[in-house]
């Protein structure tokens, strides 16, 4: 049996590829997570004012126009 002192250089490159790959990986779902919060943030905001537009402001302009 010999043991060897030389570095397996394909075992190593394999390892930092699939490190490399998941720290991608994660940076992407981390980035994909933002977007989706600021979306909906974005979202709810736009929801109320349209549900203010409809139960405030509309009413008030048919009573104005005598609809």
């Amino acid at each position: 049996m010999k043991i060897s002192s030389i570095p397996n250089i394909k075992t190593i490159k394999k390892a930092s590829e699939e490190i490399d790959y998941s720290s991608r990986l994660i940076g992407r779902e981390g980035r994909a997570m933002v977007a989706l919060s600021f979306t909906r943030v974005k979202g709810m905001a736009v929801g109320i004012v349209g549900a203010f537009i409809i139960l405030v402001l509309l009413p008030f302009i048919v009573k104005l126009c005598g609809i």
